[in-house]
This record gives C-alpha cells, sequence and structure tokens, in this order.
C-alpha cells in the first residue's frame, strides 16, 4: 500500500474520531443532568436546585402558575420539602438536542408525607424541559412544566 495513502488514511480516521468526540461532549448527559437534579431534591437543597435552572428559567408545576427565576423556583422547592415531599425519580420517555437547546420528557415520581396511618403519598406524573447550553459549556433547565 501506498506510504502517502497510509498516512491519509490514517489523519482522516483520526479526524473523525476527534471530531465523533467533540460533537459527543457538546449533548447533555441527561442521565447525569437527572442525577444530579435528584441528588439536590433528595438532599432538600432547594438552592442548588434553583442553579440547576437559567437566572431567568421558567417553572410550571401544573397549577396554572408560572414561576419566573431562580428565586421563585427555589421558593417552590422549598415548600415542597417543608411538606414532606422526596424520593424524587426521574425515567426519560424521549429527548432530543439540536445545538444549543434540548429537550426531554419524563416520567417523574416522589413520595409525600406519610398520613396518620403511617402511609406515604404516593405522586408522580410526566414532565417537559427544554435545556440550554450555557456560555461555560453546562447546561440548564430554561423551561420545566409537569402534571
Amino acid at each position: 500500500m501506498n506510504m502517502t495513502y497510509m498516512k491519509s488514511l490514517v489523519a482522516v480516521v483520526a479526524a473523525m474520531f476527534c471530531l465523533s468526540s467533540f460533537a459527543d461532549e457538546s449533548k447533555p448527559d441527561l442521565a447525569i443532568m437527572n442525577a444530579n437534579w435528584n441528588a439536590a431534591f433528595n438532599s432538600q437543597d432547594a438552592a442548588k436546585l434553583a442553579t440547576l435552572y437559567t437566572q431567568s428559567g421558567s417553572l410550571s408545576p401544573g397549577n396554572q402558575q408560572v414561576l419566573v427565576g431562580r428565586e421563585a423556583i427555589q421558593g417552590l422547592f422549598q415548600s415542597f420539602f417543608d411538606a414532606g415531599v422526596h424520593d424524587h425519580t426521574i425515567e426519560v420517555i424521549s429527548s432530543h438536542v439540536q445545538g444549543d437547546l434540548a429537550y426531554q420528557t419524563s416520567n417523574w415520581s416522589a413520595k409525600g408525607a406519610a398520613n396518620k396511618e403511617g402511609v406515604k403519598a404516593e405522586l408522580g406524573g410526566v414532565f417537559t424541559s427544554v435545556l440550554q447550553r450555557q456560555e461555560d459549556g453546562s447546561w440548564k433547565s430554561m423551561m420545566h412544566i409537569w402534571n
């Protein structure tokens, strides 16, 4: 085989590997992001949860209200913790990434405070979130709505 051809082939394969690695790094890893979200929720850290949203992020908890901004989002989650909501989980149904935007549609579940008989409420539904890549390369939720 011609040495020039071999060097060209190696260069092309190396370039393809580098480009595919670069492209994968630019996509959000939803499994990690959701695990971080659950960890913040399950440690009842409303301030940490709020940092997972953009400064002007919006959230609608399915009650015909839309909260805007990290302070309002933090307050909502703190009210959930004060009411005894815990053990949150996320199961992705579908997701898509295009450029600096991504979305996911997922099932969520959590447990509420125990009633007088000691039975914890089972909570759950579906949520959709739209994520935006930030200037530092991180991904944050810019819109989150659930039922």
